[in-house]
């Protein structure tokens, strides 16, 4: 038998890649798992991780305390002690426990171990079909793997426990189908994103007026088979508990006051007003809440004014930094979506031909932004970088080309993005 010969299937360098990413893999895993088991020391660094509340509420699911998922007591007793960082958490839609019933039926540790090479496998998938999307990007696959695991939302969301990658999966897959001219199904599959609502409304709202019609139509029809299926079952109790329970929020939701309290105990969220009084912070988020708001219109009139030379590339990295933007309640962990723009700014480097070094500091600039911008928000209360990237892309995209950024970086050029 031919004995086959490892070189003949990747190169030097690719292996040398291959074998950092199982080490970085295998130092991820230990350390979700790490963080995630009880009474760590590194657990206090996170104070508490999320994979526990999806487990627990899983949990009573499974053993048939379904009515105590969305306990209004349980709530009013988080809202005592002040801890904001637990203030909006019970508010997950109950598609979003099902899903977390297989991890909730194995014992804790072993949920931990396994929910975190489950998402991290997921995350590998959705940037190989990103990949897959752009042959340019093929040549340098492991590298760009080696990139998305060392991208600073993805290590908090691994480490926190939180589902966020689902949101990067759903709209790589979706992105990959509509590419395909399979639009109907690539609706569908946002339609998944009914395990979180708040994206699950901004995404609505762009279709329905994107005049994408096919799109549109695969969203309302994915949302309603699920709608069914994680109710029929138990005959939309949970629905009906869940819908009760956000009810019974909206005096919360409604209260500048309360807001302020939330803004006042967690730096993660986008737009909130500071808890300080008017001062030039203040008038500095509210503009920000502003700029939030009319961000969500960016894919609209894009749509409408690009009809005849509609550019599906620039569309959804668009309306991906627009949700960021628009979306008052995402959190750090849902910026690991970022990474669909960022990949298709990559795309376009190398459609203008810039130099492979340059994109490299380009790309450690995206990371290290993450990083800079996150500890400088713990002061000043404002998320600034998501502001500053959106710039860039969608300039570099719409407005100025990389090239015209970097003049000396390129050789030729072609137009084919």
């Amino acid at each position: 038998m031919k004995k086959i010969n490892i070189q003949t299937l990747v190169s030097k360098k690719d292996f040398i890649y291959l074998i950092c990413i199982a080490i970085l893999i295998i130092i991820l895993i230990f350390l979700s798992v790490m963080v995630g088991v009880k009474d760590n020391k590194l657990s206090k660094f996170f104070k508490g991780n999320d994979f526990g509340l999806f487990y627990d509420n899983s949990k009573k699911i499974l053993n048939g305390n379904s009515d105590k998922v969305y306990d209004i007591n349980s709530y009013k007793n988080l809202l005592l002690k002040n801890n904001a960082n637990k203030l909006f958490k019970p508010h997950h839609p109950p598609i979003l426990y099902y899903f977390y019933i297989p991890f909730a039926s194995l014992p804790q540790f072993w949920g931990i171990l396994i929910s975190s090479i489950f998402f991290l496998s997921l995350y590998i998938v959705a940037v190989i079909l990103l990949i897959m999307t752009f042959r340019r990007l093929y040549k340098f696959k492991y590298l760009i793997i080696l990139f998305a695991l060392l991208f600073p939302p993805f290590i908090l969301v691994l480490l926190s426990g939180n589902p966020s990658v689902l949101w990067i999966f759903i709209l790589a897959f979706a992105f990959y189908l509509s590419k395909r001219d399979r639009a109907f199904i690539s609706g569908i599959v946002l339609s998944f994103f009914i395990l979180n609502p708040g994206i699950y409304i901004l995404i609505f709202i762009v279709l329905l007026f994107s005049f994408r019609p096919r799109l549109f139509l695969g969203l309302l029809s994915g949302s309603i088979i699920l709608f069914f299926l994680s109710g029929i079952w138990d005959l939309f109790f949970l629905w009906k508990e869940w819908l009760k329970f956000a009810y019974s929020l909206k005096n919360i939701f409604l209260n500048i006051d309360m807001l302020m309290m939330s803004r006042q105990y967690s730096n993660r969220s986008f737009f909130y007003p500071m808890f300080t009084g008017c001062n030039i912070g203040n008038i500095i988020e509210y503009i920000l809440i502003i700029i939030g708001m009319f961000a969500i219109f960016a894919p609209i009139i894009y749509s409408f004014f690009h009809k005849k030379n509609f550019s599906r590339n620039s569309f959804w990295l668009i309306l991906t930094i627009a949700i960021v933007l628009a979306s008052p309640y995402i959190y750090n962990f849902d910026l690991i979506i970022l990474f669909l723009p960022l990949v298709i700014f990559l795309n376009l480097m190398l459609a203008d031909r810039v130099l492979y070094k340059y994109i490299i500091l380009i790309l450690i600039s995206f990371c290290l932004g993450f990083v800079v911008f996150y500890i400088l928000c713990m002061f000043i209360h404002i998320q600034i970088f998501t502001a500053v990237l959106w710039f860039f892309l969608i300039n570099g995209t719409l407005g100025k080309r990389v090239r015209h950024y970097t003049p000396k970086t390129f050789v030729g050029y072609w137009e084919d993005f």
